[in-house]
């Protein structure tokens, strides 16, 4: 769909006009309107559309084209950063963070272990990535947010894979992932988690669950990338965790919370490369368009 469509079927939809206040705000920012003024200017434009609905159609011709290549094009910007109300964030400027903040695990028995470094790439939002390999390997990183999902539950990160699982087209998936990112609680005895996955074959929005060690261990997995998007090219994704957990086990999870990155390529024989930009935890975006709303 072409920018014009796509610009009009938001405006023509009720539900998107507090989205649209929001873009508007950002836009009239960025040209020197302070909060107070861009809310009188949406106000008064809203009370004259209002008076004379004839007019809507100058305000959309407006937004056309004036003020839509500006916003997808401050978008596609905003999309590459992290977020500026993130509660908790892990960046990977220092080298000690691995050490410090994340902790291997998930090693087994004559499989080599999955790398994880930090390592410097321009096209990251801070100059540094951790760069996640797997050469027949098997192995997660795990670290321990401290945020309050009550207030932050969407996990925000951006993320790539520059070397893929190597996978026939037609050949059924195995539990192989370029890499993968996990979010979960529990006890040393009984821990359930979600794992979003980049896969292969898999259709994106497959889903699945899988209990590992002895059953202590339940995964619900869930394909949200896979061949469609193509190698070497950033993605950024938010997901509200609480309620994903809330419909894969019918419980909010705890306050306390483990997250881990991981990647998977032993049963393929592949060496796989991905690499993360950063991970966050924001607040969910409805109630940031709350917010921005409120008188």
């Amino acid at each position: 769909m072409s920018v014009i469509p796509k610009i009009l079927l938001s405006i023509s939809k009720n539900r998107h006009i507090r989205n649209l206040k929001v873009r508007f705000c950002k836009y009239r920012a960025n040209i020197g309107l302070t909060r107070c003024e861009q809310d009188r200017a949406y106000k008064c434009e809203m009370r004259f559309l209002a008076k004379f609905p004839v007019f809507k159609g100058i305000l959309l011709l407006e937004i056309v084209l004036f003020v839509a290549p500006f916003l997808l094009a401050q978008e596609a910007a905003d999309e590459a950063k992290p977020s500026p109300d993130a509660a908790w964030r892990t960046e990977f400027t220092d080298p000690k963070n691995l050490e410090i903040s994340w902790k291997f695990d998930g090693s087994k028995f004559l499989v080599s272990r999955t790398k994880f470094y930090i390592d410097s790439e321009q096209t990251a939002s801070s100059g540094k990535i951790m760069v996640v390999e797997a050469n027949k390997a098997t192995g997660v990183m795990l670290s321990a947010p401290k945020a309050d999902l009550s207030k932050t539950p969407v996990m925000r990160w951006r993320w790539r894979v520059v070397r893929p699982i190597a996978l026939a087209d037609d050949a059924k998936e195995p539990d192989d992932q370029s890499v993968v990112i996990y979010f979960g609680d529990g006890t040393l005895l009984k821990q359930r988690c979600i794992s979003y996955q980049w896969d292969v074959n898999n259709p994106i929005g497959h889903v699945g669950q899988k209990k590992y060690a002895a059953g202590m261990l339940t995964v619900n997995y869930q394909t949200i990338r896979n061949r469609t998007t193509p190698s070497g090219v950033w993605v950024t994704e938010e997901r509200n965790v609480v309620e994903d957990y809330v419909k894969v086990y019918g419980k909010k999870p705890n306050s306390y919370f483990i997250i881990s990155v991981g990647a998977n390529s032993q049963y393929t024989g592949s060496n796989s490369r991905a690499e993360i930009d950063f991970i966050e935890f924001v607040p969910a975006r409805e109630q940031v368009q709350k917010d921005v709303l409120k008188p």
